[in-house]
């Protein structure tokens, strides 16, 4: 070792102290500081006992989730399979105007509010259990769709859906979910299917977002899909 300010080593051989008077020493040190600091000190030194009433809340938890969305009508209500068990409801709707996506002519564009009602199936028993998060989630979205410009049929949709909270097991909730929707025939129902991360408690101790039980259909405008 260097001794501080000077550039030569020391040569003297250090003499060898026993571990356990070392050990001896610094216990007696940190008695000494404890009687002397009272109580307070005391409750420092055994840190690990929460207070009662005081304990914290979980971390966030990120779920990755994915499965099929049903069309319930043409209104906007949708069933959700897979890992969300549950109803899809587009609350609002607003079909931007004009074609919006120079490059793709023939795309329609939509923006609107979403909710999901319902759990999440962890255990993968189809349908809602005991130990299931459940409650409301609160999503925006933002679709685009392809059509044929002389029927209009749709040829293929997609849509990201941010989440932005939720109630019950859902409140603080954040995340993403995107959506995918082909149209397999002539008078066949279109397949949708969705995948995307819901993160849990992702905001702790967020008031959880007040839920319109009465809206059930679309407003402002009509769903096309996704």
């Amino acid at each position: 070792m260097r001794i501080a300010g000077s550039p030569h080593l020391v040569t003297g051989r250090p003499k060898k102290v026993r571990a356990a008077a070392i050990r001896l020493a610094t216990l007696a040190g940190v008695a000494v500081i404890l009687v002397g600091a009272g109580p307070v000190a005391a409750a420092m030194a055994a840190p690990g006992i929460p207070e009662p009433g005081k304990d914290r809340p979980s971390g966030p938890t990120i779920v990755l989730v994915r499965g099929r969305q049903l069309a319930v009508d043409d209104q906007g209500s949708y069933w959700m399979n897979g890992n969300l068990i549950g109803r899809w409801t587009v609350l609002t709707a607003e079909t931007l105007p004009g074609y919006a996506i120079p490059e793709v002519p023939w795309t329609l564009l939509q923006t609107g509010q979403e909710r999901f009602d319902g759990c999440i199936d962890q255990n993968q028993t189809k349908h809602c259990d005991s130990g299931d998060p459940l409650g409301a989630l609160s999503l925006d979205y933002l679709m685009w769709i392809r059509y044929r410009p002389n029927t209009g049929r749709p040829i293929e949709g997609n849509c990201v859906h941010p989440i932005t909270g939720g109630t019950q097991d859902f409140a603080g909730a954040r995340g993403v979910l995107t959506m995918h929707d082909i149209q397999v025939g002539r008078g066949e129902a279109g397949r949708t299917r969705y995948q995307g991360k819901i993160v849990l408690n992702a905001v702790p101790n967020e008031r959880p977002v007040p839920q319109n039980d009465d809206v059930s259909a679309v407003s402002g405008g009509r769903a096309v899909g996704c």
